[in-house]
């Protein structure tokens, strides 16, 4: 079953379209770090390093200058430094993001503002963590807790524990992401963080969902839900429909999961929320063609596909593509097929995911041999499998 959104609240943090989909950012060694460490960093391999005077800092300078704003210098200007990376992290410059963050949280430590200064911390690893670089905001989120939880920061301290069960979970630790996020909802409860509580109860469920655990996920989204709607959190009741209706889908109980949808798209459409709309419209889309009504299933891929189009998301164009392809396939229509799916495979491979344009060789191959081009399906068959073969021993 596909990965399913989180409601994850953190500033920094983009919003996804789904939990990941796994992301895939295996590569960091967690360690134990006092808070204010300074980590070597990509800008630090490149020969400059990630401080307020390294690469990442100039990076940040070039970018306020660029944006006709003084780059802050002194300790008092802590908090220009972090509006400004807030500023550059809702545009979606996500460098440029990392380096203002860097900037604010030494001059927050500089005034002897430590609280400040772990919540910059916290901050930056959402930017990190919308960069699918989950191991490195792992280490932040861990470091900004523990100060925050020192200082008596209590709600700060969950929502960091809450922001790093996200992380964990992106990163396949699901055992882990599920403690935390129990962890993180029993302190807010404490707190009276009721909403935020629901985010994690929300998020939770969608981790017991990708590991099959779908009766338990249900009554956690049943729950979420519940919260979030009597406390007027619209976009978030429909991520948690969507993401229910997927696990009802799951359960087989697609005529519940096709309503499902289509709450949460009405929901989606009232507040102009355009993604979610076309995810919903892909999730619909599947769910008929795993009922065998493939005709309005690659009709409504189509319809996703040209929103995705339209706000530049490839990977979504591409798994349109590929999920229009598979529907015109089973439609006997192989040749409209092959189309759909080289272009479906010709994102995925420019976005180095190798997985996914392997897939679609496979399913290539299945519209090569309903041609009768046996030959070609031969070598397709024989490409795709050597790619999962080559990430199954990594």
């Amino acid at each position: 079953m596909a990965m399913v959104d989180d409601c994850r609240p953190l500033s920094a943090q983009r919003e996804s379209e789904e939990l990941g989909s796994v992301h895939d950012d295996r590569d960091g060694q967690r360690r134990r770090v006092v808070f204010a460490f300074r980590r070597r960093s990509r800008a630090a391999r490149d020969g400059g390093t990630d401080t307020p005077g390294g690469r990442a800092g100039k990076t940040a300078r070039a970018a306020a200058r660029d944006d006709g704003l003084a780059q802050p210098h002194g300790p008092h200007d802590a908090a220009a430094a972090q509006k400004l990376a807030q500023r550059l992290s809702a545009e979606g410059r996500h460098d440029d993001a990392l380096g203002a963050y860097q900037n604010a949280q030494a001059l927050y430590l500089r005034a002897g503002s430590e609280a400040e200064a772990a919540r910059c911390a916290a901050d930056r690893a959402g930017v990190l963590a919308a960069m699918d670089r989950f191991a490195e905001a792992l280490v932040d989120y861990d470091a900004a807790q523990a100060v925050l939880a020192r200082l008596g920061c209590e709600a700060d301290a969950a929502r960091c524990v809450m922001n790093r069960a996200v992380a964990l979970a992106n990163l396949g630790r699901f055992d882990d992401a599920l403690a935390a996020y129990q962890e993180a909802e029993d302190a807010l409860v404490l707190l009276g963080g009721e909403v935020d509580a629901a985010r994690c109860t929300a998020n939770r469920a969608n981790v017991l969902a990708n590991i099959g655990r779908l009766p338990e996920a249900m009554a956690g989204y049943d729950a979420a839900r519940a919260v979030l709607e009597r406390c007027g959190c619209e976009a978030e009741t429909a991520a948690c429909l969507t993401n229910r209706a997927v696990a009802l889908a799951a359960l087989g109980r697609s005529q519940d999961a096709l309503a499902g949808f289509e709450e949460a798209r009405a929901i989606y459409q009232r507040h102009g929320h355009e993604s979610g709309q076309a995810r919903c419209t892909v999730q619909r889309a599947s769910t008929l063609a795993g009922l065998g009504r493939f005709g309005e299933a690659a009709s409504l891929f189509e319809e996703a596909e040209a929103v995705y189009l339209r706000l530049g998301l490839d990977l979504e164009v591409a798994r349109c593509k590929l999920g229009k392809a598979d529907a015109l396939r089973n439609l006997g229509r192989s040749a409209e097929a092959l189309s759909a799916y080289d272009e479906a495979r010709s994102l995925y491979e420019q976005r180095d995911q190798k997985i996914e344009a392997a897939r679609c060789v496979m399913s290539r191959a299945k519209a090569l041999s309903a041609l009768g081009r046996s030959a070609e399906a031969r070598d397709d068959f024989a490409q795709a499998r050597a790619v999962f073969a080559r990430f199954s021993q990594t």
